[in-house]
């Protein structure tokens, strides 16, 4: 049996491994189409993974898994040769273009 002491100090010990999970910084991940599309394909078997197990899966936030759901048409129907979901910024081909004289 536990006494309230004992509850008490790992009701604490939880509540403070909370607080560091939530306080620590995430790096940015960049998903590609085709994870975007294997997240999609994990959400809609059956049973389907809760959408906290696929964002922690992926080291990214639920909200984000959320938004790719509500997608899931556009990420469904990609091949997964397609260009990058991200274009490249003008800086880059600016850059790109100095540095070879183009």
């Amino acid at each position: 049996m536990v006494d309230s002491s004992q509850s008490e100090q790992i009701l604490s010990a939880i509540n403070a491994l909370l607080k560091n999970e939530a306080m620590m910084k995430r790096q940015r991940v960049a998903l590609t189409r085709s994870q975007k599309k294997e997240i999609c394909l994990l959400l809609s078997q059956k049973p389907p993974l809760t959408q906290t197990a696929v964002a922690r899966s992926y080291g990214i936030k639920q909200n984000t898994v959320s938004n790719i759901w509500n997608k899931r048409e556009k990420w469904l129907a990609t091949n997964d040769d397609e260009f990058p979901t991200r274009l490249l910024s003008f800086h880059m081909i600016e850059t790109y273009f100095l540095r070879f004289g183009v």
